[in-house]
């Protein structure tokens, strides 16, 4: 099932605030300005309402003694019914669909960059745990031993969560600006080559698991969220390198097999 764009925008949201990062002020504008366009849209699409208005109106003019044909408020009425009766709605909603889109790509950059700053603590986080030798899936065993193990627990776990909403805002940010995440999950949270990495992804493979922070953090490897622009860079290497790997490894049969006449 396709996510719509305000699907999107509410994984982003929440997002930013598990992460506690304020959105973009100009962002912000922007979807309280289409909020507003779509209040009013929504108040021309209430047909049922508008006509019992539109009558009324009539009536008030009549009794009145007003002639109900040049009635300012009744033109306006039968303007918004006429709309209303165009099916106006669902031009709205496919519009702002358009729009909402246009504008989570438009402020992508200055999101995930936020978004990579908060991460810096969690990514110590992490670092700390880890060079303490913590199991994170053994939190009983932590907990027992208690001390500044506990600290570091309570972190990494808060790190884990963070990690974890800031991989779906990314993935959802991509997915509207029609990124290609094809590549290998870690490319999301790391600009290491991917020699550091592949033992981590081969080991949550076996597991029928992806890999995450915390099993790229136990092998000493830097985390970092990239922006889309980023992101597409560290998919380029990977492909690339990938490419090189294989080219040799076929260089390097054609010469075992001429080395075997």
């Amino acid at each position: 099932m396709q996510i719509s764009a305000r699907g999107y925008q509410q994984i982003v949201h929440k997002t930013a605030q598990i992460l506690s990062v304020e959105l973009p002020s100009e962002y912000v504008d922007q979807i309280q300005h289409a909020d507003e366009v779509a209040a009013a849209i929504a108040e021309i699409a209430a047909t049922p309402a508008l006509t019992a208005a539109l009558h009324n109106a009539v009536i008030d003019a009549i009794s009145e003694g007003r002639d109900y044909r040049t009635d300012k408020r009744i033109q306006q009425l039968l303007t918004s019914r006429e709309l209303a009766a165009s099916n106006i709605s669902q031009t709205a909603r496919t519009r702002a669909e358009s729009e909402l889109r246009e504008t989570l790509v438009e402020h992508s950059q200055r999101i995930l960059a936020g978004w990579s700053d908060a991460l810096t603590e969690h990514s110590a986080a992490l670092s700390a745990a880890a060079e303490a030798g913590l199991n994170l899936g053994n939190t009983s065993a932590v907990v027992a031993k208690g001390g500044d193990d506990m600290r570091l627990l309570h972190d990494a776990q808060i790190a884990v969560t963070a990690w974890s909403a800031a991989r779906a805002g990314f993935e959802a940010l991509a997915t509207v600006a029609g990124v290609n995440l094809a590549g290998p999950v870690p490319l999301i949270y790391t600009a290491a080559p991917s020699e550091e990495w592949v033992p981590a992804v081969e080991a949550a493979g076996a597991q029928r698991l992806d890999v995450s922070p915390w099993d790229l953090a136990r092998r000493r490897i830097a985390l970092a969220l990239p922006t889309l622009a980023e992101y597409q860079g560290r998919l380029a290497t990977f492909q690339a390198d990938r490419r090189q790997r294989q080219q040799e490894e076929e260089k390097q049969r054609a010469e075992r097999l001429v080395n075997s006449w």
